[in-house]
């Protein structure tokens, strides 16, 4: 089983992912948590994301980044893991698809040629939890835990946007939480969402 944890940043999925992780040990369930982008790449993407970064380049190596990710968590789901991943393929659309929009002119023409860069992605989560989260609350969390300004990703105006995105690309496999809430709320709404695939 794959579950993918996405959001905006600050909605609490790290915390959520560590969380549940602990809890499905706890029921005896052999658990792997893991994350986008990968150890791998975060050097490299880390050294090209600033203020304005070409969305075009950073879906290019979030994808790279991903089709190796995807053999990884493959075989951990073939070895009987449940694998619990920090954010997976709908966070390049929603940070990067506001973007690409811009430049394709259109939403749809956008997600076009963003299915055809992924097409070979073809490992996607049975369910990925969406905590979503207001902008402003979001750029406030991020303020209070960090001494260092708030880089482009985490403005609110640009937050909006990606919120706005990935509202619209939910579907059957996605379950939304409000991650406002208290954090022992959320995590109860989580297992709730997650109670027949446990069972």
């Amino acid at each position: 089983m794959f579950i993918a944890f996405e959001g905006i940043d600050g909605a609490g999925k790290t915390t959520a992912v560590r969380r549940l992780a602990e809890e499905l040990r706890s029921r005896g369930y052999a658990t792997f948590e893991t994350r986008e982008p990968t150890e791998l790449f975060e050097p490299l993407i880390s050294s090209v994301v600033r203020d304005g970064a070409d969305p075009v380049s950073l879906f290019l190596l979030f994808t790279a980044d991903r089709q190796m990710h995807q053999t990884l968590i493959q075989e951990k789901i073939n070895s009987g893991d449940i694998v619990i991943s920090d954010r997976y393929i709908l966070s390049s659309y929603a940070y990067q698809g506001p973007g690409i929009e811009l430049r394709t002119g259109s939403w749809d023409l956008a997600r076009v040629w963003m299915d055809g860069v992924s097409r070979f992605i073809n490992l996607r989560p049975d369910i990925t939890i969406l905590l979503d989260l207001d902008p402003q609350i979001s750029v406030d969390r991020l303020t209070s835990r960090k001494a260092s300004t708030i880089r482009f990703f985490e403005r609110r105006e640009y937050l909006t946007r990606v919120r706005e995105t990935y509202l619209k690309m939910v579907d059957d496999h996605t379950r939304v939480i409000d991650s406002s809430k208290d954090k022992d709320e959320v995590f109860e709404d989580i297992l709730q969402s997650l109670g027949n695939f446990l069972s």
